[in-house]
Formats: structure tokens, C-alpha cells, sequence
């Protein structure tokens, strides 16, 4: 078992350029409840260049520095922590680690807690995996956990071709639901592979290419939270992921609104490995860079260009 590893780490908010990567980082210890991972793949979120950027969960992290971001990550146990229960060395697993604390992801080997992760169906793209844990906590959190979906309702998904949205499409019709989905006119025929009827956000209102529906979740914000409100039926209600604020604009018209803030869940977690395993739900995958990479990475991902999910691999 080596001693030192590489790391990306950071010495103070800013751009890409922030990121820099050291090849002599110490391996963390797995201390007790805890698993030391050597790293396979790692998913990167538009959380991760907002909180480099000082935003994001930037006001959750210790004043420390060097700092550590990343959080999705998929990797083989090499080392178990008393009390781990459940896991043992050369287990692969995948997981949100530590959110919204610090995860420290984007290494070679990272300690997580066991409770954060969960074993890894063996017939999935570790890449795939990395990229999965916080987009389709987010999904599941916020169409089960909190929205309560059952088989024969309605749902409207905004952004379905992102990084939650493609996943709360596949969560939604694997449940039974009627599923539109918002995309823009390249991802047409991709929100349609998944199961949902789309909506060319491009062409005209949105609203106007629907009738009531019994769920909205949103994941852009603003205007299309507020135009929303006009597709709910009685009864209905509409989760949000951007922004906590508009909250009570929805409930002031007798709608139930919520916001989902994702937590890690291992029991989800493994419910999801499930589904993956089955075939019934993917994770896109639109590019892949390196470690040595993380810069370039995060600029890639700060364009907004991105159809899927982007992953790091250490090498």
C-alpha cells in the first residue's frame, strides 16, 4: 500500500486555473465507519465549479486550505475502518461522499464514510457509476422521498436531458408515471429514447404544449418556475432544485411546493444500483478527462455544453 498520492487541490477560489494537482498528497487513513477507496472513477457536478468559484457549498467548507472538492465517486475498498459494516477490501462501491461537507474526491485514494456508499452493481460502466450518485439522489429525493409519485400520475420534467432531469425522466417512467420533459431541439429524440413525451422549450411557452399535470419538478428556476405553476392541477405540486426562494409564490395559490436539497442515502443508493444493474435506468456519459485534467474539466463544464454527465479518471 503506497503512502503518497496525487491530489487536485485548491488554494483559494477563482477560475479552473485554481486547481492544481500534487503527486505527493498522503493517503488518508480509514478511520472508524469509514472506507479508503482507490479511486476508479469520479463524477463532477455543476456544484463543484460553483463552489470552486466560491459559491455553491463554498460557506459549508472549513477555512482550511488546501482544500479538496468532489464529490460522486466510484472506487474499489482497499482499506476498512472499524465498524464498516457491511464492506470489505477489493468491494467496488460508488457514492456521495461527504456532501455537502467536504469530499475530497478528486484523488487517488479518498476516505469516505460507509454509510455514503453503496456496492456497485459489477455490470456497470465504473465511469458510469461515478457520474450517477448526486444527480439521481437528487431525482429520487425529490420525486419519492418528498413528491410521493405514484404509478398513473402526471409529471412535467424541466431540463430532462440534463443531469438530474434525464434521471428523474427514467426514475418517473419506471414508476409508472406519464412523463413531459422539456429539451432543447438536439435532445428531442433523446428525452423520447427515455421514455417521456418531449417539449421544444425553443418553440413558444412551454405551458402551452401541455395540459394539467399532477407534478412539476423543476431544475432550471426564475420564469420557468413561476409559468409552471399555471400546468399544476388541483392537488398537484411542484418541487424545485435552483432556488428555496420562490417557494412562497407557488404556496400563496394554494400549491404545495418544496425544494430538495440532496443528502447522501445509502439505502437509495442501492435501490439505484438495482435499476442500473436491470438495465432500467443509464447514466449519460458526455465526456471524460483525466486528473491531471480536473482545469480543464471544470472549464468544460462551466460552458453549459455538456449533454450528460462529465467524469474524471485518475489516469
Amino acid at each position: 500500500m503506497v503512502d503518497r498520492m496525487r491530489q487536485a487541490q485548491l488554494d483559494e477560489w477563482g477560475g479552473p486555473e485554481v486547481l492544481h494537482v500534487v503527486d505527493d498528497a498522503a493517503v488518508p487513513e480509514a478511520y472508524p465507519g469509514h472506507l479508503l477507496l482507490e479511486t476508479i472513477s469520479i463524477g463532477l457536478n455543476p456544484v463543484d465549479w460553483k463552489t470552486r468559484a466560491g459559491s455553491g457549498v463554498a460557506d459549508q467548507l472549513p477555512a482550511s486550505r488546501p482544500l479538496v472538492l468532489g464529490w460522486d465517486i466510484a472506487g474499489t475498498v482497499v482499506a476498512t475502518g472499524h465498524d464498516s459494516t457491511g464492506f470489505e477490501v477489493g468491494d467496488t462501491v460508488f457514492g456521495m461522499a461527504g456532501f455537502p461537507g467536504l469530499g475530497n474526491a478528486y484523488a487517488d485514494y479518498v476516505a469516505v464514510r460507509a454509510i455514503d456508499v453503496a456496492h456497485a452493481p459489477t455490470d456497470v460502466d465504473p465511469a458510469e457509476l461515478a457520474g450517477t450518485p448526486m444527480v439521481s439522489l437528487t431525482a429520487w429525493q425529490a420525486l419519492f422521498a418528498i413528491a410521493e409519485l405514484v404509478a398513473g400520475q402526471k409529471v412535467l420534467i424541466h431540463g430532462g436531458a440534463g443531469g438530474v432531469g434525464h434521471m428523474a425522466v427514467q426514475f418517473a417512467v419506471n414508476a409508472g408515471a406519464t412523463v413531459f420533459a422539456t429539451a432543447g431541439p438536439s435532445d428531442q429524440q433523446f428525452v423520447t429514447e427515455l421514455g417521456a413525451s418531449p417539449i421544444d422549450y425553443t418553440k413558444g411557452d412551454f405551458a402551452d404544449h401541455i395540459d394539467k399535470v399532477d407534478l412539476v419538478l423543476d431544475t432550471i428556476g426564475g420564469k420557468v418556475f413561476t409559468r409552471s405553476l399555471d400546468v399544476i392541477a388541483d392537488g398537484g405540486r411542484i418541487v424545485t432544485t435552483p432556488d428555496p426562494s420562490q417557494l412562497d409564490i407557488a404556496r400563496r395559490r394554494g400549491i404545495r411546493a418544496d425544494w430538495v436539497f440532496v443528502h447522501p442515502d445509502q439505502a437509495q443508493l442501492t435501490e439505484i444500483a438495482a435499476l442500473q444493474s436491470a438495465g432500467k435506468i443509464h447514466t449519460r456519459i458526455d465526456r471524460r478527462f483525466t486528473l491531471a485534467e480536473i482545469a480543464e474539466a471544470h472549464a468544460y463544464g462551466e460552458q453549459g455544453r455538456a449533454h450528460g454527465k462529465i467524469v474524471v479518471t485518475p489516469r
